[in-house]
C-alpha cells in the first residue's frame, strides 16, 4: 500500500474528529487532496515536526518523521529505529494534537477573510488581448473580458489552462480621463461676398452647423454671432468635453511562463475598474477568485497606498525625481539660477581655471576663449581671444 493510500485510508477510519471541532464530511477526492497535503506540510518541516536522527535521544511522546510517515515514541529512545519503540501517528491525532490548530493559527496571524467572491469571466472583445505597452493587440484565440471591479486590498487570482505570452498583459486597469478639447471649424463663405462666413461645421459632430450673424446696417458687414437650431451665440464654442479610455497595464509577464498554483495573482492598491487579457477559454467563462489577507491590504496601504494617502512608496518615489532633476541641472549648469554663488575655489572651465593671475604682461598662452589673465603689479586685466598656442592671444581690456 503507498504511503499516500495510507494517509487516505486512515482518515477515513479516524475521521471522527474531537467534540470541540465541526464533523466534517469530505468525499474521497477531498480525502485524497487533504492527504497529500498534510504529507507536503510534513515533508516541508511546515508543521514543527523535525525528521528523525540516530544521533538525538528523544523521550516518550516525541513525534518525528521517517519513512513518508510521521511516528510517536512509547518510550525513551537513543540510537538506531526501532518499531517497538514508536507508534504510527494518525490524521485523527494530528487534528487532537493541534496541528491542524497551527493553520488556523498562521492564517489568523496573518488576518485571512473569510468571504471569497467568485467572478465568472464574460468576453467583451475577441481575437485581441492587451499587449504589456497597454494597447490592443489582434490574436486569434484571444479575448478581452468585460469590465471587472476591485476593491482595496482584493488579491485576484486569474485562472489560465496554460501560460500567456510574455506580450500579454493578463491584468490591464481601465483608466477613463475626462478633458476639454479645441474644436476646429470647417467654413463655408457668401456667395455675393466670399470673404464673409456663411456657415461653420464642427469637426467632431458633422451635425452642428452654425450660421453667422451679420449686422449690414452699416456701410461694412459686421458678424454679430453665430445661429444654431434657433439660438443666438455671440462666439463659436472653442472646446468641447471629451472622455476616453486607456489601459493601464498591471500584470506583466517578465516571461512566458505560468503559476504552479495555476493563477495569476495581482494585490490591488485602491478600487479600480480591470480587464483580464488571455486565452478565450479564460475570459470567457473563466472563474476568477478574489480573496483578501489583512497583512497584504496592510502592506497595500502603508507602502503601496491608499487613495489620499501619502505612503512610503509615494516618497520614494518623490524623492527619485526630485534627485534626478538635480542631477539634470548639474549635468548643464547654464540652467542653473541663483542670486550668488559662494565658492571656496575659483571656478574651472573644462579643467582650466577661469581666471589666472601673473606680475606684469601674460607670459602663459590661454587654455579656452573667455579665459581671463590679471596683472597684479600693474593692475591690468586681459582676456583670451583666441587660442593658437601664443601669448598674443591675450588682448588687454584696460
Amino acid at each position: 500500500m503507498s504511503t499516500r493510500q495510507g494517509y487516505i485510508e486512515d482518515y477515513q477510519e479516524n475521521k471522527m474528529v474531537p467534540e470541540t471541532s465541526t464533523v466534517m464530511v469530505l468525499d474521497v477526492a477531498r480525502s485524497q487532496a487533504l492527504s497529500a497535503s498534510l504529507l507536503a506540510l510534513v515533508e516541508s518541516n511546515a508543521l514543527g515536526y523535525s525528521t528523525f536522527s540516530t544521533v538525538e535521544t528523544y523521550a516518550a511522546g516525541d513525534i518525528v518523521f521517517y519513512d513518508r510517515k510521521l511516528w510517536k515514541f512509547t518510550a525513551e529512545h537513543t540510537g538506531a529505529w526501532d518499531a517497538e519503540d514508536v507508534e504510527e501517528y494518525s490524521v485523527k491525532d494530528i487534528i487532537e494534537d493541534g496541528a491542524l490548530q497551527r493553520i488556523l493559527f498562521m492564517e489568523t496571524s496573518f488576518g485571512k477573510y473569510d468571504a471569497i467572491r467568485d467572478i465568472t469571466l464574460s468576453q467583451g472583445k475577441s481575437g485581441k488581448y492587451v499587449n504589456v505597452d497597454g494597447m490592443e493587440t489582434s490574436a486569434a484565440g484571444y479575448g478581452i473580458s468585460n469590465a471587472v471591479e476591485l476593491n482595496f486590498g482584493d488579491i485576484l487570482l486569474v485562472p489560465s489552462a496554460e501560460a500567456v505570452p510574455a506580450s500579454v498583459s493578463v491584468v490591464a486597469r481601465v483608466v477613463t480621463r475626462t478633458y476639454a478639447k479645441v474644436i476646429t471649424y470647417a467654413y463655408t463663405y457668401q456667395q455675393e461676398d466670399p470673404t464673409l462666413y456663411d456657415t461653420a461645421t464642427a469637426d467632431y459632430d458633422p451635425t452642428l452647423v452654425y450660421t453667422a450673424v451679420y449686422d449690414t446696417s452699416g456701410e461694412t458687414p459686421v458678424l454679430t454671432g453665430w445661429t444654431i437650431g434657433g439660438e443666438t451665440i455671440e462666439t463659436l464654442p472653442a472646446t468641447h468635453e471629451v472622455t476616453e479610455s486607456y489601459y493601464e497595464p498591471l500584470v506583466k509577464q517578465a516571461v512566458s511562463a505560468m503559476p504552479s498554483t495555476g493563477y495569476y495573482v495581482y494585490l490591488c492598491p485602491s478600487a479600480m475598474t480591470v480587464v483580464i487579457s488571455g486565452y478565450t477559454a479564460t475570459v470567457d467563462g473563466g472563474v476568477c477568485k478574489v480573496v483578501g489577507w489583512g497583512i497584504f491590504k496592510n502592506i497595500v496601504s502603508n507602502f503601496i497606498g491608499a487613495p489620499g494617502q501619502s505612503v512610503l512608496a509615494q516618497l520614494l518615489c518623490d524623492l527619485d525625481a526630485r534627485v534626478k532633476g538635480i542631477m539634470a541641472r548639474l549635468e548643464n549648469l547654464g540652467e542653473v539660477k541663483a542670486i550668488t554663488i559662494d565658492s571656496e575655489n575659483l571656478p574651472m572651465v573644462c579643467g582650466q581655471p577661469l581666471v589666472v593671475e601673473g606680475a606684469g604682461a601674460p607670459s602663459v598662452v590661454p587654455q579656452f576663449v573667455g579665459q581671463r589673465y590679471h596683472d597684479t603689479t600693474n593692475s591690468k586685466c586681459y582676456e583670451a581671444f583666441a587660442v593658437t598656442g601664443a601669448t598674443s592671444n591675450w588682448v588687454l581690456l584696460n
